[in-house]
């Protein structure tokens, strides 16, 4: 019995020295006041009166400040912690309604649900820092909000934030280069006339959140991206010309998922990856050619564009994903882990050297299949690049005998000269050499350049000829 006795009396002597403070309770005297405004006991409070909760990471979230203030400062630590957030707390932010200056400390990184607290600040600071702003509710509601002196081109910032686009935003819309952090569920009123985007180049948190999808029709993707973010574009249903400058090295997943109206796009020759959906059920494609940097094209990137008829798969090519190309429209299958499946497109092309990757895939799929996109032509056409018709007409400069005067020809020019290949075709002579003096070189190739710059080269360059206009013309 002595040793029970003994042993309890043990137990309750080490309980206290094994429960550890999570962090510094409130006193009876400053937790009463919070409590009557609507906070719970699981918070916190400074000798400063800031009230805040810690999250599972071990950081702070601040949810409160002592009541009066006309000028509020939110630190960035608190009782040694890590302040990462500042949010409501059972509803609201108490001590916020009399605030008319608010300043948030750098290192704070998500604000979510509190604008809506501070209607009555005219000035409000805003850290680099922040990666996320959830929930605008109530933003119009401010008296920040409310002053157009704080708009720019249609666009409200809070520092480096963007918070809000307003139907005063022009049609090309250019976004600060400075900005961070674009807010959550921002959206551009259909009221407003944007049609283009000018993108920072700096690294920008939320940027999916600012495309306006339902008015975006240009937009250039600068090359400090290095990748194309996932979805970024996806349902811009009225955007019909994209460039993408040299440096993507990446088309991200969903990246141009239901573009409708994007009929072609020219990849540059940095890309090497081609993710998911990344030109899914974008329904105007009717041919694509995929560039020979690229590597690896993932399942279902060109699945549901039903009208896309051909692609073209280089050699470079060494991983094509399940359905990645040549399944149009769309049913309900139950062997799709998400019920929506594709069927195959019977007639559909594969344009691939022999022995390539894009051959397997083609016969793996019973696809039509050709060598090479000049091929495919030729059989369209019905025309032999050999020995051409009278009748039988092409473009002038058309190197790569697509039918159609591009940068590309001027590239396959250059291939030609630096020995990288030679001409194929009998015809590829006559339309390639555009200075008429039918030597095929680096001088042809400027010449194209100049062209499609709107420069006056004096050559015919970019008219079509029958074969018999050509022959004698050279």
């Amino acid at each position: 019995m002595k040793k029970i006795v003994a042993f309890l009396l043990t137990l309750l002597l080490l309980i206290p020295a094994c429960i550890l403070p999570v962090c510094a309770a409130p006193t009876a005297d400053e937790l009463g006041g919070f409590l009557q405004n609507g906070m719970t006991k699981n918070t916190a409070t400074t000798k400063d009166g800031i009230v805040y909760k810690l999250k599972d990471d071990g950081t702070a979230a601040v949810c409160g400040a002592k009541e009066g203030l006309t000028e509020l400062v939110i630190p960035s630590v608190v009782d040694g912690y890590k302040v990462s957030e500042v949010t409501t707390h059972a509803q609201r932010f108490s001590g916020s309604g009399t605030v008319e200056k608010l300043t948030i400390s750098e290192g704070v990184e998500c604000l979510s649900n509190f604008f809506s607290c501070f209607y009555n600040a005219t000035e409000i600071n805003l850290p680099s820092t922040i990666k996320e702003i959830r929930n605008m509710s109530f933003l119009s509601n401010m008296v920040y909000y409310k002053d157009k002196n704080n708009w720019e081109d249609g666009c409200l910032y809070m520092g480096t934030n963007l918070v809000s686009v307003n139907a005063d935003a022009p049609e090309v819309l250019e976004i600060r280069e400075d900005t961070t952090c674009i807010a959550n569920f921002l959206y551009i009123p259909l009221t407003a006339s944007v049609k283009e985007i000018i993108l920072p180049i700096n690294d920008v948190y939320g940027l999916r959140n600012l495309i306006p999808y339902l008015s975006l029709e240009r937009v250039t993707v600068p090359a400090e991206f290095k990748e194309i973010p996932a979805g970024l574009f996806s349902q811009c249903e009225k955007l019909t010309d994209v460039t993408i400058e040299e440096g993507i090295t990446k088309i991200g997943d969903r990246a141009f998922f239901e573009c409708d109206s994007l009929s072609e796009i020219k990849l540059p020759s940095t890309v090497h990856t081609i993710g998911v959906r990344a030109f899914g059920m974008c329904n105007s494609f009717t041919e694509f050619k995929i560039p020979d940097t690229v590597k690896k094209i993932e399942k279902q990137a060109f699945a549901g564009c039903e009208n896309l008829m051909v692609v073209g798969i280089p050699a470079s090519v060494t991983e094509i994903g399940e359905e990645a190309i040549g399944f149009g429209g769309h049913y309900y299958s139950e062997k799709s882990d998400h019920g929506l499946g594709y069927y195959e497109t019977k007639n559909f092309t594969v344009c691939a050297p022999n022995g390539s990757k894009g051959m397997e895939y083609a016969y793996n799929n019973e696809f039509n299949y050709f060598e090479s996109w000049s091929d495919y032509i030729k059989d369209l056409n019905g025309v032999d690049f050999d020995n051409p018709r009278d009748f039988d007409t092409f473009v002038f400069g058309d190197a790569d005998l697509d039918g159609k005067l591009s940068i590309k020809d001027a590239t396959y020019i250059q291939k030609v000269s630096a020995h990288f290949f030679e001409l194929e075709y009998k015809v590829q002579h006559f339309v390639s050499t555009v200075n008429l003096d039918f030597d095929i070189n680096v001088k042809d190739a400027t010449l194209i350049q100049k062209h499609l710059a709107n420069y006056e080269t004096g050559y015919p360059i970019g008219q079509t000829f029958t074969w018999a206009e050509l022959f004698d013309m050279l």
